[in-house]
């Protein structure tokens, strides 16, 4: 279940920024990004009557996350810079995510008013 998945990943990352205050930064992408790409999704179906599959850049978004919450569940004295780091590394891929899925959505939805 998609809902589950992320609200799983919300309630790790908000327990996780009292060890790690810069995992707000995941925190803060994954609400803007899945709350985004909700509505621009349900916009998309609506208008075109097509449902669109996940793709690459979504489950490595998902791999990362968890990767990075099981990182920081089981290195209780994680390194600053290797925690920083991995943070920075899955942000990047949840905002490149968020612009891909974004960009497949709008131009789905355009598409959909030229015909």
């Amino acid at each position: 279940d998609p809902v589950a998945d992320k609200l799983t990943q919300f309630s790790m990352l908000a327990c996780l920024v009292a060890k790690s205050p810069l995992i707000a930064v995941p925190l803060v992408i994954l609400v803007v990004k899945e709350i985004s790409t909700a509505v621009l999704g349900l916009v998309a179906i609506k208008k075109t009557g097509e449902v669109k599959s996940a793709v690459w850049h979504g489950k490595l978004t998902t791999c990362l996350i968890y990767a990075l919450i099981i990182l920081h569940i089981l290195w209780i004295d994680i390194p600053k810079m290797v925690s920083d780091s991995c943070i920075i590394v899955c942000s990047a891929m949840m905002l490149t995510s968020f612009i891909l899925y974004s960009t497949k959505y709008i131009k789905a939805i355009l598409q959909s008013k030229a015909k």
